[in-house]
């Protein structure tokens, strides 16, 4: 969801919460998931700083019956970037882009990150900030946290 230096945190984390339950509320939900054979997801909610601002997104892993084609998964991330983008314009928020709404991996890419969760557990990838570090040019939470203890710098 688009955002800048100036919005809060705490209405955005409200609207990211609520625009997911939206996202998986109602009886479109359940036909999704019967078309794409959706069985779960895990969802872990991540907070980093940037130079727009807070970021908060959410990083989650979709548990399908069998393998989706390269249709299914470009059908299902269109219908997902649909109901993410309306539940963010519903809650006040504006439209996320289309490039950065919602992104579909395939389940190749799936393993790399599963791999990389093996490596330090799942977990610690799902529920242990204070291993996890933000892109170049961004800031985890920690991050900041340190900046101002040990530099006193703006944070």
């Amino acid at each position: 969801m688009p955002h800048d230096y100036g919005d809060w945190l705490k209405l955005m984390l409200g609207l990211v919460s609520k625009s997911w339950s939206k996202c998986i509320a109602g009886r479109a939900w359940k036909e999704i998931k019967n078309e794409f054979g959706i069985e779960g997801f895990v969802r872990a909610l991540e907070i980093t700083e940037g130079p727009n601002g807070w970021h908060p997104h959410m990083h989650i892993l979709l548990f399908v019956r069998r393998p989706l084609t390269e249709a299914e998964r470009a059908a299902l991330e269109d219908v997902l970037y649909k109901r993410w983008s309306d539940a963010i314009v519903a809650g006040g928020g504006s439209r996320p882009s289309r490039e950065h709404g919602v992104v579909l991996s395939p389940g190749e890419d799936a393993g790399d990150y599963v791999a990389k969760i093996t490596k330090q557990g799942l977990a610690e990838e799902v529920g242990r900030s204070d291993t996890k570090r933000a892109l170049p040019g961004h800031r985890s939470i920690l991050q900041l946290m340190h900046d101002w203890a040990e530099y006193k710098r703006h944070a």
